[in-house]
């Protein structure tokens, strides 16, 4: 496989989950993209190993997931319903979310589809890369998620009300519809 077509596949797969955020900010879809991209790369360096490949599975279940929700949500809630996630998961759709996803034929097909295809594309590049390279993106991506708490505090994100760490380092990454189930369970307290 050529360099030209797997750098195309990575960056494709890393801007998937900012193209869905629903109105995070630039901030936080660079970030995702960034997260995204080294995320992506650390899958590829554990997809040699067995029990790598089961965390890629793991991992890639939890991806497809995320950016079904966000199809989900953002068809239901309009573009900038990250804001207004953690209000609708505690009130209109605490219980039927799951039921409503998998009623929905659709976000089903679409989760099966880009689950697949995100296995299929660490499968494929993870015999093309060299093994330092991506073993250094897995270390890149260790120091980010070591550097994504300290910048909470730097840029005084902490006196966002209702943002907590937890909530900032996951909206920092692929996966941050994960951060709403957290801020969810604080609006229900």
């Amino acid at each position: 496989m050529h360099l030209f077509f797997s750098v195309l596949l990575i960056v494709i797969i890393a801007l998937a989950p900012a193209v869905l955020t629903g109105g995070l900010g630039a901030e936080y879809s660079v970030k995702i993209a960034v997260m995204g991209a080294l995320l992506l790369l650390a899958n590829m360096y554990l997809y040699r190993y067995r029990w790598g490949k089961v965390l890629v599975g793991v991992l890639t279940l939890l991806w497809g997931l995320n950016l079904s929700a966000s199809a989900f949500f953002r068809r239901e809630a309009g573009s900038q319903y990250i804001a207004d996630l953690p209000a609708l998961l505690s009130q209109e759709y605490t219980l039927p979310a799951g039921d409503a996803l998998a009623g929905n034929i659709g976000i089903t097909s679409f989760f099966i589809i880009v689950s697949v295809a995100y296995f299929g594309v660490v499968h494929l590049l993870s015999s093309v890369f060299p093994r330092r390279v991506i073993r250094n993106a897995g270390l890149s991506l260790l120091l980010l998620s070591f550097i994504l708490p300290v910048e909470y505090y730097a840029m005084e994100k902490d006196k966002t009300p209702g943002l907590t760490v937890y909530d900032h380092y996951l909206l920092g990454t692929p996966l941050y519809n994960l951060s709403s189930v957290s801020m969810a369970r604080r609006c229900n307290a």
